[in-house]
């Protein structure tokens, strides 16, 4: 699904591997049907993931992994990382 929105997401100034995508045939069983069909399984996981709440260390703990996961030398690691969530926990908090 996700080549399916790569030019509209580029025109929008996104990059499309950053996007999250719902492919609601990933939500259905075939156990006991299909009893809902793509289009209400694609609202319903919609407007659960539009509702999502995670809490701020939730947020922190993935921004720590995913910097340790990143070479020093990697531009998009944050040398300061610890600094700025310390600045937001006391925004924030």
């Amino acid at each position: 699904m996700r080549e399916s929105i790569e030019d509209k997401a580029k025109m929008l100034g996104f990059n499309y591997n950053d996007l999250l995508i719902i492919d609601p045939s990933k939500f259905k069983n075939e156990k006991d049907g299909p009893c809902h069909t793509d289009l209400e399984r694609k609202n319903f996981w919609t407007d659960v993931l539009k509702s999502l709440k995670l809490s701020h260390e939730t947020i922190f703990n993935e921004a720590r992994k995913e910097n340790n996961s990143r070479d020093k030398d990697d531009e998009e690691y944050i040398i300061d990382l610890e600094k700025r969530i310390e600045a937001l926990k006391t925004t924030l908090c």
